[in-house]
């Protein structure tokens, strides 16, 4: 389970705070759905939704990271 902690998680930005914070919920019920062997769930709606929202969500944080000249954004990983 991840557990959100302002003080040391936030970015500052409440746009991609409030992302990160469902980004947390819905992988915390993905894992849920996993240990209690829910495939319904875990093969269903879960996966599609964290598919489908980390690839919008770290496309909004590029933007956001551009816009705010984020020293990181530049570095090639």
């Amino acid at each position: 389970m991840i557990v959100w902690d302002e003080e040391t998680m936030s970015t500052g930005v409440s746009m991609i705070d409030e992302q990160h914070k469902k980004l947390f919920a819905k992988f915390n019920e993905f894992s849920e759905a996993i240990s209690k062997k829910n495939s319904n769930l875990v093969e269903g709606r879960l996966l599609d939704f964290l598919q489908y929202y980390a690839a919008w969500h770290f496309k909004q944080e590029e933007n956001c990271m551009d816009e705010y000249k984020c020293p990181i954004a530049a570095t090639d990983f």
